[in-house]
Formats: C-alpha cells, sequence, structure tokens
C-alpha cells in the first residue's frame, strides 16, 4: 500500500498546480500513509521457514522438512 500513496500524491500535486495556473498558490496538501500488511506473514531465516497469521495470531515453522512446529502467538 506504501507503494501506491506516492502516486497519489503526486498525482495530486500535478493536478491541482494545473488547476490554478493563474490564480493564487495551491494549499499545501499534507498526507500519512501506513503500510497495510495481509494477514499472513512469511519469512526464512537460516532454511527455516516461518509463517505467522495474524489474524488468528498463530504461527507455523518448517526446517528444511526435516521439523515442523506450530503454536500460538500472544498479543502484548
Amino acid at each position: 500500500m506504501k507503494l501506491l500513496a506516492w502516486p497519489l500524491v503526486a498525482a495530486l500535486v500535478a493536478s491541482s498546480g494545473a488547476a490554478v495556473a493563474d490564480g493564487p498558490a495551491p494549499a499545501q496538501v499534507v498526507l500519512s500513509c501506513e503500510a497495510v500488511y495481509e494477514t499472513v506473514l512469511l519469512t526464512a531465516l537460516d532454511n527455516e521457514r516461518i509463517q505467522l497469521d495474524t489474524a488468528s495470531l498463530t504461527w507455523r515453522s518448517d526446517f528444511r522438512g526435516q521439523a515442523t512446529s506450530q503454536g500460538r502467538c500472544e498479543r502484548r
């Protein structure tokens, strides 16, 4: 989502400048944008694949297909 916010800001600035070319200077617009992640995060560290599900607060781990594990997470 963060990557999509910058073109939007550029489009707003470009369109506001074109609309008031002969008039007063356009007002400054400041947007604050946050990254929004899907509910499942996947990562890998030292050949271990880790899946975090933020919706169900659970995790799963797989180490090269040799060992697997899963558990619950707590929000603090």
